[in-house]
């Protein structure tokens, strides 16, 4: 309830803004979320601002225990602007392919991907309707996602790296479905720059907008280097469990697995957090 002022207060006239007012408050506020949203205008590449470091938080925000994929409130980062920010701090485009791309099945089945492809798309003709289908492929139950990695300092055409997803082919998700890694992969001439890591954000974000709790992914021995220290557990593994061990710990407990199946649960704050600083070590260069 608001308090009537007394008569003997001063009068104050009511301010009323011009049109020309109004738009130039618009454009303050549109200009304030634009430095929010893209701060590297301020500073120069390589340079993490502490702006940066916020904006990435909401990237990996858990905003809800049971809706961890509701991103798209105000300030929030999308998709669109990390691949952005990947673009500005690393050179490197992380996008979907283009209908050109279609020259390159022959070489992401037999030389990045190295043969190690889901099922589907053992065939060139899929995957040339993947490409064509700017990186989406459909079967009777899956759908199949690709994108792809292009550094600007590349002399050649050719995709540097690359990364496929699938998950159910559905309208709504059940808490046991996940989005699956079925290949990542970096040509050997851009290997030890951190852009595995820049692929599995890209990853986490993709299935947030999926409204998907988790992702998982089948490895190596050698895979587990990279994996694991960014917050993958190996499947059958609680997360409460999982937390309880240090680094090490974990590592000795994945030598002991067979199947290294991991999982990535976007409900799990400790490996949100490893996930986050191998992000920022990614993005300035490290």
């Amino acid at each position: 309830m608001t308090s009537v002022q007394s008569q003997s207060n001063s009068f104050r006239p009511q301010i009323i803004m011009s049109a020309s007012d109004i738009n130039f408050n618009v454009r303050k506020r549109e200009d304030a979320r634009s430095r929010l949203f893209h701060p590297w205008s301020q500073v120069s590449p390589n340079v993490l601002p502490s702006s940066l470091v916020f904006q990435i938080g909401s990237l990996f925000h858990n905003h809800a225990k049971y809706c961890v994929s509701k991103f798209f409130e105000e300030d929030a980062m999308s998709l669109e602007q990390y691949a952005d920010i990947v673009k500005q701090y690393r050179s490197l485009k992380i996008a979907p392919p283009e209908k050109s791309d279609v020259r390159f099945a022959e070489y992401l089945i037999n030389d990045l991907f190295l043969d190690i492809l889901p099922e589907p798309l053992f065939k060139v003709k899929n995957v040339e309707k993947l490409l064509e289908n700017e990186g989406i492929f459909k079967t009777s139950d899956s759908v199949y996602k690709l994108v792809l990695l292009f550094h600007g300092s590349q002399k050649d055409p050719k995709p540097c790296g690359g990364m496929i997803m699938s998950y159910p082919k559905k309208k709504t998700f059940s808490d046991i479905d996940y989005l699956y890694i079925d290949t990542l992969a970096i040509r050997r001439d851009f290997q030890n720059k951190a852009f595995s890591r820049l692929l599995l954000s890209y990853a986490q974000k993709f299935a947030k907008t999926l409204h998907l709790q988790e992702l998982q992914l089948f490895t190596n021995n050698e895979g587990t280097k990279a994996y694991i220290p960014y917050g993958f557990a190996p499947c059958g593994y609680s997360c409460k469990l999982w937390d309880s061990y240090s680094l090490s710990e974990r590592f000795y407990e994945v030598k002991g697995i067979r199947n290294r199946r991991l999982y990535f649960c976007l409900n799990d704050n400790s490996a949100i957090k490893m996930s986050k600083e191998k992000l920022l070590f990614a993005l300035s260069g490290k």
